[in-house]
């Protein structure tokens, strides 16, 4: 599933923003010390990152899940779904918090983004917030 330019949810624009487990460990690293990220298991993210997240978490309500740490979906409701085999309880649990409250997310996982696409979720990958980032400047 392709899709479109502009995404559905564009005129009715989400509150909350969930990070995936990578841009949450980014944000959460840079937000004590940004000279950590770029190493270890922040390699992805540089300390010029920080400030985007940041740009991002301010303009939203920040969320999470246990699974990754705020919005509760109990296990077995999680294992129940289609998806979980394919792409686990985590990105499962994005999922469910996502849809119950309408939630941007914002991930660095292909497989992730696609199941997003699918159920209608507002979502984009970091890489293109990123790349458009750096256009502007």
């Amino acid at each position: 599933m392709t899709p479109d330019i502009i995404p559905s949810w564009i005129d009715s624009p989400p509150s909350y923003v969930l990070f995936d487990t990578e841009p949450l460990l980014a944000f959460i690293v840079g937000s004590f010390d940004r000279s950590r990220l770029g190493t270890e298991s922040t390699k992805k993210f540089m300390p010029e990152d920080f400030e985007l997240l940041e740009r991002i978490a301010l303009r939203f309500r920040l969320i999470s899940t246990p699974n990754m740490l705020e919005h509760y979906t109990t296990n077995s409701e999680l294992s129940a779904t289609t998806w979980f085999i394919d792409i686990g309880l985590s990105d499962t649990s994005i999922i469910a918090a996502a849809s119950e409250l309408n939630a941007l997310v914002i991930a660095t996982d292909g497989r992730l983004l696609q199941r997003l696409y699918e159920k209608n979720i507002p979502a984009l990958l970091y890489s293109q917030i990123r790349n458009y980032n750096e256009a502007k400047i």
